[in-house]
């Protein structure tokens, strides 16, 4: 059995509806930052949670505890024209795990550090940031991948490696980053980026996880053309190097995407056009969306083709809903992918086939009364590899119930399943019950 999580979050999907109920509860220390000056938040939460089979394996081999006791510290100092965002944060955790080999004594890990600068002027901004995080690959599961920071959908560049975090050792990502926008203000705007990212492991168990570097430049142009249409172009050049000791690897890819956009009353539409230049080929893909807001609801919606260089055809598309009511908010995101193989062709230069991508979620907050409110969460991802037909299905669900205290106390308490189907395996299956007490200080000064 590997071992279990250090961080604080919830298993998979749950975490996105406990934090947000959590945060609301609080106050959200940061939204007081924007008001400008400095203000030093510290965050300090407590989790007791138990898992049964928490490496979703076909037979389970019993029930986990786990003690964790979640750090923060987060400075930020906002001027006028400028910001800075300092952060440092970790987990203490203590495990019982079935297997005795398995328990950790009381500790601290997965720590994590980041700063940020912004500064703004007439028409013109600048950005800079820097992160580093660890964290065990034995938390690292598939259905995280699939969301981004601010529990957004995102496909992962390359899928491949979703199927590779498992076992032990540690990943350490670092990443940096930079842009520059200017004419923000005209009819013709511009922005530069240049980003960073290396990824490390340390003492892994699993045989294909290997460094990488990714490195990405781009330039994006708006023009408005008339008072209601837009016409956006994003030119990028990425650079993957796979240190693998016995193959190195690397790939480069050129893309440019545009976009002519339509402003109508209520909503608008949209047609897009993206090419992407491989070590393989060039690969295609054309869509068309739309955007409106009705009393139900808003919903952007597109749908397309997208073309590999080996010439497969597949469809693409996303949805997104959200409706907000005195019953609560609701919001549903959908997405669907078609890759040529994964950036893996840009890699080794083998095409393994296609790689289709479908991923959802939704999830529901409504307040029961003023100081307690419900949360429910529903994820799912599924992966082909349409050169074997081989598919791997992920599946997440969840409820948690949260109490304000007092103004700074709040107490979560929640269920979580997660189910893992790979091909020609019978569904795996982990059920969790977790309660967590936290609060946030706050100083302005």
């Amino acid at each position: 059995m590997r071992p279990f999580p250090s961080r604080t979050a919830v298993p998979i999907r749950l975490g996105a509806a406990s934090i947000c109920g959590l945060a609301v509860a609080m106050g959200g220390g940061a939204l007081r930052a924007q008001e400008g000056g400095k203000t030093l938040s510290f965050d300090l939460s407590q989790r007791f949670e138990a898992t049964s089979n928490y490496d979703l394996d076909p037979d389970s081999e019993g029930a986990t505890y786990i003690a964790s006791t979640g750090l923060s510290l987060d400075f930020r100092s906002v001027t006028r024209g400028q910001s800075l965002d300092l952060g440092l944060g970790g987990a203490l955790r203590r495990i019982d795990a079935p297997d005795e080999n398995d328990s950790e004594s009381f500790g601290f890990a997965d720590p994590s550090y980041s700063i940020g600068y912004v500064r703004t002027g007439p028409g013109a901004r600048f950005s800079a940031n820097a992160s580093l995080q660890e964290t065990e690959v034995s938390t690292l599961r598939r259905l995280d991948g699939f969301f981004d920071e601010d529990d957004g959908l995102v496909i992962p560049e390359n899928i491949d490696d979703l199927d590779d975090l498992e076992g032990t050792g540690t990943r350490r990502t670092l990443s940096y980053g930079v842009s520059l926008a200017l004419r923000q203000d005209t009819p013709f705007a511009i922005t530069a980026r240049a980003d960073l990212t290396d990824t490390t492991y340390d003492d892994t168990t699993s045989s294909g996880l290997f460094d990488e570097r990714r490195t990405e430049v781009g330039l994006e142009t708006r023009a408005l053309l008339t008072e209601v249409h837009t016409l956006t172009t994003d030119l990028s050049y990425t650079r993957i190097e796979d240190e693998d000791p016995s193959e190195p690897e690397l790939g480069t890819y050129l893309g440019l995407d545009t976009t002519l956009s339509l402003d109508r009353p209520g909503g608008g539409i949209s047609a897009s056009l993206g090419v992407n230049e491989t070590d393989d080929g060039t690969r295609v893909s054309v869509s068309a969306g739309i955007d409106r807001e009705r009393p139900l609801g808003g919903i952007g919606a597109t749908l397309g083709v997208s073309r590999g260089s080996s010439g497969d055809l597949g469809l693409i598309g996303s949805v997104n809903y959200t409706r907000a009511s005195p019953q609560g908010v609701l919001s549903v995101q959908g997405q669907r992918s078609f890759t040529d193989g994964g950036d893996d062709v840009g890699l080794d230069g083998d095409d393994d086939g296609s790689e289709t991508v479908t991923v959802f979620s939704a999830n529901f907050a409504r307040e029961l009364t003023p100081l307690t409110s419900l949360s429910a969460n529903a994820s799912f991802a599924s992966t082909t590899d349409t050169g074997d037909d081989d598919t791997t299905s992920d599946l997440s669900l969840g409820v948690s119930v949260s109490r304000a205290l007092d103004p700074n106390w709040a107490v979560t308490a929640g269920a979580n399943a997660t189910f893992l189907k790979e091909d020609g395996d019978d569904w795996a299956r982990s059920e969790s019950i977790y309660v967590t007490l936290g609060r946030s200080f706050d100083w302005r000064f």
